[in-house]
């Protein structure tokens, strides 16, 4: 009992010294004071609430035999090894329980020679010299997204018709008109021109497109990489012949990117394959040659449709785009967007839809667009309305000077 005692008034004098150099107190030789001041100055800051059943085991040791005037560090004094019921006091302004505890958290930077700082040191010149091998090598994912936008919106320029229709060979956008008076609730209004959509996911993990690779519609008027297909040819026809009614053909996009084509497909609806929102036949992308990547123009009139068949296909005019595999027409949902790799834009897919005179719909409309030859527009959408008869019969009968 008396060795029990003995070392629980070495540990308190240990706290004592620890609490005054914390709070600043002028404790700067423990053999000056004299027990009674020990006793107050331990009453008055420090208490210790022992209880039998509760202060299990209780040890004190030293590292090394320091003796002499001065706090006493940690290094060079006492380690006490408690487990128990300490007071308030011990908890808040002890080493053990405040600063080993900091020190567990690894709050300090590498530069504080602690803990495993030489390990920390070594991390970070390995991120360092990970992070410019990649960016040299431009594998960094800022760098990807910027080659790939730079590709998908390359402005393109589109092949000019001579002769009003379109050849196969040549660059058009499919644009699906503008059809207000019909449908008022549309999300998006305007022409809307058929454009790639890379997965947004797939993006950051590849410089490269990858296939199947979705489609949308978007506002977009200007022919950039994404938006700007090929007419090719699907049975050997020749390029530069005229595409006519009836015969098929192939739409390929580059994509801005050179030495790669992919292809316009499509396939019949199955559980594990529909469009992401209607639930309809799927548009896709695919770098596969197959029947499945033939479409056929057809005239809109369902009257005049047989009388059309094997005539030439007229540039900027509105026609119906057929699937041959599947025979759905190609449609763009304005009312259904879809959150892509450049902001909203509506929905495409395959399907054909019908009015009560069973005539296809407005959404069902597209038209094969081709470049102006004019400078200071790039499509022929851009081209000016021509005045209409009777103005012309004013601009007539008032003469130059009137204007």
């Amino acid at each position: 009992m008396y060795c029990l005692t003995m070392r629980l008034k070495m540990l308190l004098l240990l706290i004592i010294k620890i609490g005054c150099k914390q709070h600043m107190l002028p404790f700067q030789n423990s053999s000056s004071l004299s027990p009674e001041a020990r006793d107050t100055l331990l009453k008055s800051n420090f208490r210790l609430n022992f209880k039998r059943k509760k202060v299990k085991n209780f040890s004190i040791a030293s590292t090394e035999d320091n003796e002499g005037p001065g706090p006493w560090p940690i290094a060079r004094g006492w380690v006490a090894m408690a487990t128990g019921t300490l007071t308030q006091a011990l908890a808040r302004g002890s080493l053990f329980a405040g600063e080993l505890g900091t020190m567990a958290r690894n709050l300090y930077g590498p530069r504080v020679r602690m803990g495993n700082w030489n390990e920390d040191v070594y991390l970070e010149e390995e991120l360092m010299k990970d992070f410019l091998a990649k960016r040299d090598k431009g594998q960094l994912l800022i760098q990807r997204n910027r080659r790939l936008k730079e590709n998908l919106l390359r402005q393109m320029q589109l092949s000019v018709s001579e002769d009003g229709y379109v050849h196969y060979g040549d660059k058009v956008m499919l644009v699906n008109p503008d059809h207000p008076e019909i449908e008022a609730h549309l999300f998006l209004g305007g022409d809307l021109s058929l454009c790639m959509t890379p997965d947004e996911m797939q993006v950051h993990l590849s410089d490269d497109l990858e296939v199947p690779c979705g489609l949308s519609a978007s506002q977009t008027k200007i022919p950039v990489g994404r938006n700007t297909f090929t007419i090719l040819c699907a049975a050997g026809e020749v390029i530069g012949q005229v595409l006519r009614y009836g015969q098929n053909f192939r739409l390929g996009i580059a994509g801005g990117f050179e030495g790669r084509m992919l292809y316009l497909s499509s396939d019949h609806r199955t559980l594990m394959r529909s469009s992401k929102r209607s639930w309809l036949q799927e548009v896709y992308l695919t770098d596969e040659d197959s029947y499945l990547n033939c479409w056929q123009a057809a005239f809109p009139d369902p009257q005049l449709r047989l009388e059309y068949e094997g005539f030439p296909i007229p540039a900027n005019a509105k026609i119906l785009i057929n699937h041959c595999h599947t025979n759905r027409g190609l449609v763009a949902h304005r009312h259904l967007f879809l959150r892509t790799y450049f902001g909203k834009e509506a929905e495409v897919a395959a399907h054909t839809y019908l009015d009560s005179h069973r005539v296809e719909k407005p959404k069902n409309h597209w038209m094969l667009v081709t470049g102006n030859p004019r400078k200071d527009s790039s499509t022929m959408l851009d081209r000016p309305e021509p005045p209409a008869e009777d103005t012309r019969a004013l601009e007539q009968v008032a003469g130059p000077g009137a204007q």
